[in-house]
């Protein structure tokens, strides 16, 4: 379990770099939505299974709140929509 919370942490780490460093180019080339999913399935794994801290995730701790907000919303609005059929 060692071995797999240090895997997290640098990929993790890794798209930290990317969102910090290469944001601009990422949404020159229309990569952005791509981006951004693959990091919420990172982020979603790593949470479901504790594998790296919230100290660590800290860097990126204002989009993980934008990916938590929407996916509440989501799950508001469906609750909400099955309720009116």
């Amino acid at each position: 379990m060692t071995i797999v919370r240090q895997i997290y942490k640098r990929l993790f780490r890794l798209y930290a770099h990317i969102y910090c460093a290469h944001s601009d180019r990422i949404r020159s080339i229309g990569a952005s939505a791509h981006l951004n999913t693959t990091f919420k399935h990172l982020y979603l794994f790593i949470r479901e299974f504790d594998l790296v801290s919230k100290q660590e995730m800290q860097p990126l701790q204002k989009l993980i709140d934008k990916f938590t907000n929407d996916q509440l919303e989501a799950q508001g609005g469906a609750a909400a929509g099955s309720g009116a059929h």
